[in-house]
């Protein structure tokens, strides 16, 4: 089983890919067109690699290959969705609380920034919403785009750390081999969001 993730910034997108990793026991891939990393030669050449039948990769919609056109991504993602059995769509309704999130990360900066736990004590200023308000918009119009093109709904990250078990399920349904809110409980339980105020986000 080959399973993509494809998301925007701060969904809980790698939280969803590790543990669907753990619960199937397959390979993990980690954004694959990030640039500026090794991730694009390791995990295109492990997807390349004929005995990985098991793995779980997860990109951000808005990221293409370094050698890709920038206004063909939605044809590069689209064709890239077709190496793999399943396709899982991950967004974030609130806008507000996805843009503290990421600057957050961005403020903070290294691994404990983005998926260490912490509490929002940033006075964020209106242009600081303004401007990664944008950024949110145009993530969430890609994914939205992608979407549409491959016939998919969009998981809400609202819904899948929401804690609530039907929410959780009704968010898994389309998984292979019936897993359910009690199969990954111990991984998307609320209780291991990254921000621990009264406004917790991932």
């Amino acid at each position: 089983m080959k399973i993509l993730i494809e998301a925007i910034p701060r969904c809980g997108s790698t939280t969803l890919m590790k543990a669907l990793g753990k619960v199937y026991k397959c390979r993990v891939g980690l954004e694959p067109w990030l640039k500026s990393t090794y991730h694009e030669t390791r995990t295109l050449n492990f997807l390349e690699d004929i005995p990985v039948k098991n793995v779980v990769v997860k990109t951000m919609v808005t990221q293409i290959p370094s050698d890709g056109d920038w206004e063909d991504r939605l044809n590069i993602h689209t064709e890239f969705a077709k190496q793999f059995d399943l396709v899982i769509f991950l967004g974030r309704k609130n806008k507000k609380e996805q843009i503290e999130s990421f600057l957050h990360a961005k403020f903070k900066k290294g691994y404990i920034g983005w998926h260490g736990k912490y509490n929002f004590d940033v006075e964020l200023l209106d242009e600081h919403y303004t401007k990664y308000g944008t950024k949110y918009d145009f993530h969430m119009s890609e994914l939205k785009a992608l979407a549409k093109n491959l016939g998919k709904e969009i998981i809400w990250y609202e819904d899948l750390y929401s804690g609530d078990k039907n929410r959780v399920n009704d968010c898994l349904k389309n998984l292979p081999n019936k897993i359910s809110y009690d199969t990954l409980k111990k991984y998307i339980d609320p209780i291991h969001k990254y921000r621990t105020s009264d406004k917790i986000l991932i």
